[in-house]
C-alpha cells in the first residue's frame, strides 16, 4: 500500500516527478533480498504519455486547428421588378473564394457565374464563417461546411469512408449536420469568451 501511495500519479505534479519517484523506488527495492521478482514485474519503462491523435469518431470540438474547413457559398440574387438582369455575371470572382480549376482543362476563368454556382472558402478549423457574406457589392449565403479529412472519400470512389468504432461501422455525418454542429460550437465558444 505504501508503494502504491508513493507512485500514485494523482499525487504527482507531472510525469518527471513520477519517473523520479519510480527510479528512487527501484534503488530502494534493489537492496532488499529477493526483490528482483517484484522488480521484474514492476513497470519501470514508463514514458511520458503522448497525446492520442485525432480520430474521425472524436467530437467536433476535438478537431485540430490544422484541419482546413471548406465553406460552400451560393450567391444571392435579389430579383425585383426594376432589376431582372443579373448584372454580376462575368465580374471577377472575389479573392476570398478559392480559384477553380480542372485536371483536364487547367485553370478556369475566375469570374462570377450563374446563380446556381457554388463558391468555396477554405479556412482553418475554428474560423467563424458568416451565414451571409457581402463582398464587392455581392451577397453570398452559406450553403454548408465540410471537413475533407473527416469525410475522407474511399480510394475506389464509392463515397465517404465509413467510421469504425469498437468494431462497429457507421457512416460519417452529413455536411448539413456538420455545419449545424460547427456553428453551434463556434456560438458556444463566443459565449464563453
Amino acid at each position: 500500500m505504501k508503494i502504491s501511495d508513493f507512485l500514485n500519479k494523482s499525487n504527482e505534479g507531472d510525469w518527471h516527478t513520477y519517473i523520479k519517484n519510480l527510479e528512487t523506488l527501484k534503488k530502494v527495492l534493489a537492496e532488499i533480498p529477493n526483490s528482483r521478482f517484484f522488480l521484474e514485474y514492476l513497470r519501470t519503462n514508463v514514458n511520458k504519455a503522448k497525446p492520442r491523435g485525432w480520430h474521425r469518431s472524436d467530437p467536433i470540438e476535438k478537431t485540430p486547428k490544422t484541419h482546413k474547413i471548406h465553406a460552400y457559398y451560393s450567391r444571392i440574387f435579389n430579383k425585383t421588378c426594376f432589376n431582372r438582369h443579373d448584372k454580376d455575371i462575368g465580374r471577377p470572382r472575389p479573392e476570398i473564394f478559392v480559384k477553380q480549376g480542372s485536371i483536364l482543362m487547367g485553370p478556369m476563368p475566375n469570374k462570377i457565374e450563374g446563380i446556381d454556382k457554388i463558391y468555396t472558402i477554405v479556412k482553418p478549423f475554428g474560423y467563424d464563417f458568416p451565414d451571409i457574406l457581402e463582398v464587392d457589392g455581392m451577397r453570398f449565403e452559406l450553403y454548408e461546411l465540410c471537413n475533407p479529412l473527416y469525410v475522407r472519400n474511399q480510394p475506389n470512389g464509392e463515397g465517404p469512408e465509413p467510421i469504425i468504432i469498437d468494431g462497429f461501422k457507421t457512416e460519417p455525418m452529413s455536411n448539413k449536420l456538420y455545419t449545424k454542429l460547427y456553428k453551434e460550437m463556434i456560438s458556444l465558444n463566443k459565449q464563453s469568451v
